[in-house]
């Protein structure tokens, strides 16, 4: 069945349209008297195309109206002949439709309106959602654009902040005007000192030998920092603190030795000479040792036999005597008394030979000159020539009756000119007497 407002198709228990809300039982009621379709009720104020598909003239309307009068009084409306049947109006098939509703108790609707009502409805609803969803994006954009705006500006302050550190760091030395100034307005950090190192070496004076098994100890005010022991006369004390130390030589059957040394960053070197212990009570040493490249000889008067003791007399009658004459191994020479205690004097000095034989001013005071008297009880006497002198001789005292008597004399020329010794005033016109002009 078709609607005859809208033409639908409606189920035929339908008692409304679905689609417009027209009221069907007049037209079912009319069908049920043999009219096959009706004409729209509001086609005659419609201006539209309904003639053109086919509506009834307005004589159908009459009809129409008066089958729909019946129907609503419950009589029989009789058939109106009198119009062909070509001039009914067959609308086009319309969807089925609900029948829930008696069309008897509907009041009559407005159906243009009905029509429009639901579109606008699902429009406005449409642009309210729509609305909504611009919105919610607006917001959404805003945040995620205040946000990364925020970012941005954290970034742009981290790199301003560090921009300005090295700007700071750079331009720092440019602020001073003068170039000489700029350590102190920059000052750079103190670099740690660099170690000291110091190569030691140990000789046997005796033999002239590298010398091994010593205790080498470097002590730094008043303790010990450093110790090891020489391996054939050699060892190297390392990564000690550069300053002022003293270094201590300890040996078994040795005199040991102890002097100052200062260690200056990176390698130093140093070296010493032990002498082997005295076992005769009599007996002493007179070591001499000097840092230049002259050549000093350890030298010795004796009184009794009137004989010199050196370079070119190595021994006396009494059997005192040099090691060995020594002017190319190191600066150091031993010369050995036999018997310190003999009834004569043993006049002690350290000669300069060329400076003698030349008659000019000697360096070997300022050469570190020292001169140490040993015997069995160990050093007796540690003198270092004074620096300020320019002598050709140098003595620093004699054995008398056994005692060493310290008398420190310094000399330009020869022997005869040490006053204060006996033995040098030997005149020199009396023959088959040694004189000292000879020296």
């Amino acid at each position: 069945m078709f609607c005859p407002k809208c033409g639908g198709k409606i189920k035929d228990d339908n008692s409304f349209c679905p689609l417009c809300g027209e009221p069907l039982e007049a037209y079912k009621a009319a069908q049920a008297q043999g009219i096959s379709q009706l004409v729209p009720a509001g086609a005659d104020t419609e201006k539209s195309t309904d003639t053109a598909a086919g509506a009834a003239p307005d004589t159908a309307i009459g009809t129409v109206d008066s089958v729909a009068a019946g129907a609503k009084t419950g009589e029989a409306v009789p058939a109106d002949t009198s119009q062909p049947d070509n001039i009914v109006v067959d609308p086009a098939p319309a969807s089925t439709a609900d029948n829930g509703s008696s069309g008897s108790n509907i009041p009559k609707i407005n159906y243009e309106e009905k029509k429009k009502n639901p579109v606008w409805i699902f429009i406005a609803a449409g642009a309210a959602i729509l609305l909504v969803l611009i919105i919610g994006i607006v917001v959404a954009v805003s945040l995620v654009r205040k946000v990364a705006f925020n970012d941005q500006e954290e970034v742009v302050a981290e790199i301003d902040e560090d921009e300005n550190e090295e700007v700071t760091e750079v331009e720092e030395p440019e602020a001073t005007e003068e170039p000489e100034a700029e350590p102190t307005v920059t000052p750079t950090p103190t670099p740690e000192p660099e170690p000291a190192n110091c190569d030691v070496t140990v000789y046997y004076g005796n033999e002239y030998a590298p010398l091994s098994d010593v205790l080498v100890e470097f002590k730094k005010d008043g303790q010990v920092v450093y110790s090891d022991t020489t391996v054939d006369g050699k060892l190297k004390a390392e990564d000690l603190e550069p300053g002022d130390y003293v270094i201590r030589y300890t040996g078994a059957d040795l005199f040991g030795d102890e002097y100052k040394i200062t260690l200056e960053p990176g390698d130093n070197e140093t070296d010493t000479v032990l002498l082997a212990r005295l076992e005769d009570p009599e007996a002493a040493y007179v070591f001499i040792t000097w840092e230049g490249s002259q050549d000093i000889d350890a030298c010795m008067y004796n009184s009794s036999t009137g004989q010199y003791v050196k370079y070119d007399n190595p021994v006396d009658d009494m059997g005192n005597f040099i090691y060995q004459d020594n002017n190319a191994f190191r600066g150091y020479e031993i010369l050995y008394i036999r018997d310190r205690n003999a009834d004569y004097d043993h006049i002690i000095y350290v000669m300069d030979q060329a400076a003698v034989q030349t008659g000019e001013p000697s360096d070997m005071e300022a050469d570190g000159l020292r001169v140490r008297i040993y015997t069995i009880d160990g050093l007796v006497d540690d003198t270092s020539a004074d620096k300020e002198k320019d002598a050709a001789l140098f003595s620093p005292g004699s054995f008398i009756d056994g005692e060493f008597e310290k008398n420190a004399v310094y000399v330009d020329g020869n022997l005869s000119k040490l006053a204060g010794y006996e033995w040098t005033q030997i005149a020199k016109d009396e023959p088959g007497e040694e004189t000292s002009s000879e020296e």
